[in-house]
């Protein structure tokens, strides 16, 4: 473990002014200023898998490719237009990589593509479209991986699966690692953690109710706390009994990560407000992968100056040269 000294100045230490700067705030107009050029050359593309479950997703090729390419996975009830995508979108197109940012189903403008909801065990969807990437957009190059958050815990399963052999390099950026562990912190921290959540949730389950009203979201609809959300979503749109039975199915801790096919970079904060950082400590060494861990940072911020630029950005790049 690699503790790395992330040193943002005094108005940038606090752990819940960098998490809500991830995404809000001005710095999803400055992330979307600096990504104009991703933006407006994107192409839309939409990956249909095997088991005809489709992805949508926007693909960037930078005209001077020369260092490959990296797909991008947004955290839950984020997006391919979420603030930290588009700013690691932008550095890393200016350092030469081809972009290609992936929507999980249900997420961003792509509740249509698919009936049955998005849930976290969708994983071979979602590695096989990162693959489907490579073989289509890679140009022969090297593909490289990152995810935040709960994107961050789909990179490093998608790792250690099949769909990983490909990959030159896979970092996680504030995984997801325990997420029993994981709803317990966010029940019992600042409520507007929760109820941000809640509120995306549920904002999400209405626009999948009024596309499929055949589904009978109402249960979910009706439901006020994350607890609640999730004691009526597992059994009924997920395989398994019960949310704790749900949540352990795609924990990366203990050994979960024992077939890797390739290297793979952890980062996270030791103040991060949503998720616990002692959860590194429950999964099983492994060489394969490094673990950098930051006193400050919060939740998939990393925000280095009052121009809200990002220390991950850089450290992209570096881990995938």
């Amino acid at each position: 473990m690699v503790m790395n000294d992330f040193n943002p100045p005094p108005y940038l230490r606090n752990g819940h002014v960098q998490s809500l700067l991830a995404s809000a705030g001005p710095r999803k107009f400055i992330a979307r200023r600096l990504a104009k050029k991703v933006l407006t050359t994107a192409e839309e593309h939409i990956f249909t898998t095997s088991e005809g479950s489709k992805l949508l997703s926007y693909y960037t090729q930078n005209p001077n490719q020369t260092r490959g390419l990296v797909t991008l996975i947004h955290g839950w009830e984020g997006s391919s237009s979420s603030s930290y995508i588009l700013s690691a979108a932008a550095h890393l197109y200016e350092c030469g990589f081809s972009i290609l940012r992936l929507n999980m189903r249900d997420h961003g403008p792509s509740h249509h593509l698919n009936r049955e909801l998005f849930h976290s065990c969708r994983l071979d969807e979602v590695g096989e479209s990162v693959a489907m990437a490579g073989e289509l957009f890679g140009g022969g190059g090297k593909c490289f991986l990152a995810g935040f958050s709960l994107g961050g815990n789909f990179a490093l399963r998608i790792a250690a699966s099949e769909w990983g052999e490909g990959l030159a390099h896979v970092v996680a950026v504030s995984p997801v690692v325990d997420p029993n562990r994981a709803m317990k912190s966010m029940n019992e921290g600042p409520v507007i953690y929760s109820a941000y959540f809640v509120h995306k949730w549920k904002r999400s389950l209405r626009k999948k109710a009024s596309l499929y009203p055949d589904l009978n979201l109402e249960g979910g609809l009706s439901g006020r706390t994350l607890d609640e959300l999730n004691a009526y979503f597992a059994p009924q749109h997920t395989p398994f009994p019960d949310a704790p039975t749900y949540f352990n199915a795609y924990a990366v801790t203990g050994s979960a990560l024992s077939k890797l096919r390739t290297g793979c970079t952890i980062i996270m904060s030791e103040d991060d407000p949503v998720l616990p950082t002692d959860d590194l400590e429950r999964m099983d060494k492994n060489e394969k992968i490094q673990i950098i861990r930051t006193r400050h940072g919060g939740h998939c911020g990393f925000i280095s100056s009052i121009k809200l630029n990002s220390w991950v950005d850089e450290r992209l790049e570096e881990l995938f040269s």
